[in-house]
């Protein structure tokens, strides 16, 4: 059978890669197709022989894909927070959001923020809502900046206890993210 254009996919390695090609179907002309060793051994061995290697997206677009997934749940978000230091020593960073949340009420119950905050049952990593969070945080008295690469932060460390991570792993994440405070 006639292909072209054959590539790896994947990250794995060995026996075990899968090659992308496109193939000359008789009746249908080239078709894209996905060939695993499991199938056709002779012809995979045909294909993989000449396959290009793998070539991973850049960090950029890795990061995009990953923020795209970042939609922790309330509760995990909220543990994460507690998980987490703020800048100022022996203060979670649950504690300094919710003392500038509470601040926020006291001026204007309606505030986008307070609402947000009370109201928000998944967090979406890549909502609009996250950028007026972070520039509100940074502009009331007492506040301070968190960084994108901040929230990103938070979200793996609530990603991780939504998912019951073992603990050792969520806690190498709260100590990524404590180094994250300049």
């Amino acid at each position: 059978m006639e292909f072209r254009n054959a590539k790896f996919i994947g990250i794995m390695s060995g026996a075990d890669r899968w090659v992308d090609c496109e193939i000359n179907h008789p009746d249908l002309g080239w078709i894209d197709t996905t060939i695993s060793p499991d199938e056709d051994a002779d012809f995979y061995a045909d294909v993989a022989s000449v396959a290009s290697g793998y070539v991973p997206p850049p960090a950029s677009e890795l990061l995009a894909i990953e923020r795209i997934t970042m939609n922790p749940f309330r509760m995990a978000f909220r543990s994460a927070l507690h998980k987490i230091d703020s800048p100022t020593p022996g203060v979670t960073l649950l504690q300094a959001v919710e003392a500038m949340v509470e601040g926020l009420r006291a001026a204007d119950p309606l505030d986008n923020v307070v609402r947000w905050y009370d109201d928000v049952q998944q967090v979406v990593r890549l909502h609009p809502d996250i950028v007026t969070v972070q520039a509100t945080v940074a502009a009331v008295p007492g506040g301070f900046s968190i960084s994108d690469e901040m929230v990103d932060a938070i979200c793996r460390v609530a990603l991780a206890i939504d998912a019951m991570k073992p603990q050792a792993e969520i806690d190498t994440l709260v100590t990524t993210a404590n180094g994250l405070w300049p």
